[in-house]
């Protein structure tokens, strides 16, 4: 089975054909310890010795949600999907665990990051400190490579101990091993989860004031990645806030991953606070009104908006489509491949107007139905196609490699 990985395009810069033909593809690779440990951004792993060897654990950590994900198979046997071998969030672990200490990872990346993120590399000596002497040999994660450390500065103060006693927890890992954790300390990563994809310049889901006075605020149209899922309002729409009662009060507005723009009221006060953003929101601008307000000024807006620059390929990382699907959502991606195990007829696709997607085809199975322009497409493995969204409709250029 092979999977891709896909330079880091901005939207003007689209590839052509030519250059779609010459996009990676890598067999997919089995993690192996370095000394005795392997990692991958995006792919699989071992340890890295004086041979390659197998995990014995790996775990990725979700700060949101809390939760622990055993990676181990999917690591050490070239298994889908590919692990994230560095936390999307700097709050979030990647866990590597191996029966004997070790003096490396060796990292597959099946999807590299498009900057580097920073990589934090730490041991568990009774706290995390950082690894000695770390040689990262994957430049921040953004090209395939070993991560090594001087394993003799690490020997006598490096612990064994399972990692539910260690993070005091109950859902992690009851056997005692030697233990790696990578984090980072910035977003600029392919997992990004939250942002708005332009520039500091970009009004892009600016809030502003109403032209006309009252109690309104102005969201300009845009597009944002909230929990990795690009969303996007289509038109200027308007928000009334109503004035509080007695005091001041902040509001926050706020887009939810469906895409849904809402308002969030605090409690008034003669020293408000800023209201807690609901999950699965990202906030666009606090406002503060006074009792008695008849409009809403520039000056009682506060712009929150954060920003992920050239990172609006932050989703691109290589993703499945569901066996089977005829109406795939590919929404939260720009770069699908097909996995289709008996003949699946694909009729449309679910996403969001203005966005871009490359649908690569890794099996026989799969047909493009026509919809009235021209006859159906039945694609071989090894040809792709890239999909545009004008308006709620698709236009695609086909690449079929086969002819």
């Amino acid at each position: 089975m092979k999977y891709y990985v896909e330079t880091n395009f901005t939207d003007s810069q689209l590839p052509s054909s030519q250059d779609l033909n010459t996009l990676s593809k890598r067999a997919g690779n089995a993690a192996s310890l370095i000394g005795k440990t392997l990692a991958s951004a995006w792919g699989n792993d071992k340890v890295v010795n004086s041979d390659s060897k197998d995990l014995d654990k790996v775990l990725y950590y979700d700060q949101s949600s809390g939760t622990y994900t055993d990676y181990t198979d999917n690591a050490n046997r070239n298994q889908k999907p590919y692990f994230p071998s560095v936390a999307v969030n700097t709050a979030d672990y990647t866990y590597y665990g191996y029966r004997d200490q070790f003096t490396g990872l060796s990292h597959v990346m099946g999807s590299a990051a498009s900057a580097t993120v920073n990589p934090t590399v730490e041991y568990y000596v009774g706290s995390w400190v950082d690894v000695v002497s770390l040689s990262d040999g994957t430049s921040g994660l953004t090209v395939s490579g070993n991560m090594t450390w001087t394993l003799t500065s690490m020997t006598s103060s490096w612990i064994s101990d399972d990692l539910n006693t260690i993070l005091s927890v109950s859902n992690a890992d009851s056997i005692d091993r030697y233990w790696v954790r990578i984090s980072q300390t910035n977003n600029n990563a392919w997992g990004i989860k939250r942002g708005y994809r332009s520039s500091e310049t970009s009004n892009e889901l600016e809030v502003t004031a109403h032209t006309s006075p009252g109690m309104f605020v102005a969201i300009s149209p845009g597009y944002a990645i909230v929990n990795e899922r690009l969303v996007s309002v289509d038109a200027k729409s308007l928000v009334a806030i109503a004035a509080p009662a007695s005091n001041n009060r902040y509001t926050i507005i706020q887009i939810s991953d469906d895409a849904i723009v809402s308002i969030k009221n605090g409690t008034s006060a003669a020293t408000p606070t800023v209201p807690e953003t609901d999950d699965d929101n990202i906030k666009l601008a606090e406002v503060i009104t006074s009792a008695g307000s008849t409009s809403i000024l520039s000056a009682n807006i506060t712009d929150t908006r954060e920003f992920t620059g050239s990172l609006v390929n932050a989703y691109d990382t290589p993703r499945y489509l569901t066996d089977g699907d005829t109406t795939p959502d590919v929404t939260e991606g720009r770069l699908w491949i097909t996995a289709n195990t008996a003949t699946t007829t694909i009729s449309d696709f679910s996403g969001v107007n203005g966005q871009v997607f490359r649908l690569l085809f890794d099996d026989s199975n799969t047909v493009i139905k026509d919809n009235g322009l021209g006859s159906s497409w039945s694609a071989n493995s090894g040809d792709h196609m890239t999909c545009v969204n004008i308006n709620h409709s698709w236009y695609c250029d086909i690449n079929d490699n086969t002819v």
